[in-house]
């Protein structure tokens, strides 16, 4: 979408413009029980976000998953909740599809390839993706797991779970996705702690199905409180076969 408009900076990403040339116009306010909300008539209509959102990165990107809906979906009336805009695109949603459209709108491909073509990918990297494109941290990591070559996995955790996760990079490990985190993990101590940890080599046991010792696998952690969780960016080995 974005090569269609003639977009060739991220300052030129300007969310509610965008949703103007195609009929929408963006407030925020009047909403209860949503993070957002689309409403159309005859290919017009209004795009509503929490109250103070509108100018942050959360709300630029429910602003652009409003927008997904009202283009992919035909929406005349829907309503999102926070957990609508974490829907992973493999869920096979209308939700996942809609947060699909909005990371490639705000973080356009071409635009972002060259802030992934790292060989130690970590959440340092996820925060000037962020800075550059205006966008959540969550969502910059997304984007950096999707283009990155390297074989990488992101996760959210919580105390008694792991809430979801997605690979990318030929990630090939298989990851243990059951139960609460490792006790050795550094999202364990960072969730115990109340404070982000790494990157740091940690045992592949802590995440891994195969515990095998020979493997090195690099973890990163931010802590988001107000989530009630810990962001985790995982290194991990992967590729193309040894050749004969």
């Amino acid at each position: 979408m974005v090569a269609g408009l003639g977009l060739e900076l991220p300052e030129h990403i300007r969310i509610e413009d965008i949703a103007w040339s195609r009929g929408l116009r963006v407030t925020e306010g009047g909403l209860t029980g949503a993070a957002a909300r689309v409403a159309s008539l005859n290919g017009r209509g209004v795009i509503r976000v929490r109250a103070g959102d509108l100018d942050s990165p959360r709300g630029r990107f429910s602003v652009a998953h409003e927008l997904g809906h009202f283009l992919l979906h035909q929406a005349r009336m829907r309503a999102c909740s926070d957990t609508d805009m974490t829907a992973l695109h493999t869920d096979g949603r209308d939700e996942a599809q809609a947060n699909v459209f909005a990371s490639e709108l705000l973080v356009p491909e071409a635009m972002c390839r060259p802030f992934c073509e790292v060989t130690e990918p970590d959440l340092s990297t996820a925060r000037l993706i962020a800075h550059t494109f205006n966008v959540s941290l969550t969502a910059a990591a997304f984007r950096l797991v999707e283009l990155v070559a390297v074989p990488c996995a992101l996760l959210f955790v919580e105390p008694s779970r792991i809430r979801w996760f997605r690979t990318g990079g030929a990630f090939r490990a298989r990851l243990n996705i059951l139960g609460p985190p490792h006790r050795l993990s550094l999202a364990a101590r960072a969730m115990t702690e109340r404070r982000s940890q790494g990157p740091e080599v940690v045992d592949a046991g802590c995440w891994l199905e195969d515990d095998d010792c020979s493997v090195e696998l690099v973890e990163d952690v931010v802590v988001m409180p107000s989530l009630g969780g810990a962001l985790v960016l995982l290194q991990a080995p992967g590729g193309d076969d040894d050749e004969e």
